[in-house]
């Protein structure tokens, strides 16, 4: 098994994401984190999937926390439904299996776990992603986390 240091090696050790799927991921993970985006990212992503990705932080952001704060007291009302938001269909994702990538990556950030999960059966039931490709993803939203907290670190003398 390979060991990674630095950023661009685990980039280069993607073989499962496509360049875009892994841009989404990124870039949906640096808006969580609220850190700044990467530049080569940005050029990867046209603007349809800059709005997927508005989307998909936009929508993980009410529903995580919905859904984390219905957990532990069952409701046998509201849901999904009472939330209003327009339905996915009506969004006209182009990329979708991008977009529940971009969902996923948000609420691993947001500890959505209901969320992620939703995201990651449709995944791999609908778009027969295997599990291999979901764990890369996975593998890659916390990386970003790890090299966003390296900034932060203590100074020693």
């Amino acid at each position: 098994m390979q060991n990674y240091d630095s950023y661009s090696e685990v980039e280069k050790a993607s073989k499962l994401l496509t360049v875009k799927q892994a841009a989404y991921v990124r870039a949906a993970t640096r808006i969580a984190l609220r850190v700044e985006q990467d530049e080569t990212d940005l050029e990867i992503l046209n603007n349809e999937d800059k709005v997927a990705i508005n989307y998909a932080v936009s929508r993980m952001s009410v529903t995580n926390g919905y859904f984390m704060s219905r957990g532990p007291l069952p409701l046998p009302e509201g849901g999904f439904n009472e939330l209003n938001l327009r339905p996915f269909a009506e969004l006209n994702v182009a990329d979708e299996i991008s977009y529940h990538l971009a969902c996923m990556a948000v609420s691993i950030i947001n500890q959505g776990w209901a969320c992620f999960q939703a995201h990651g059966q449709q995944l791999l039931r609908d778009f027969d992603m295997p599990s291999k490709t979901l764990d890369e993803a996975v593998r890659l939203v916390n990386h970003v986390r790890a090299v966003s907290m390296t900034a932060h670190l203590l100074e020693v003398k």
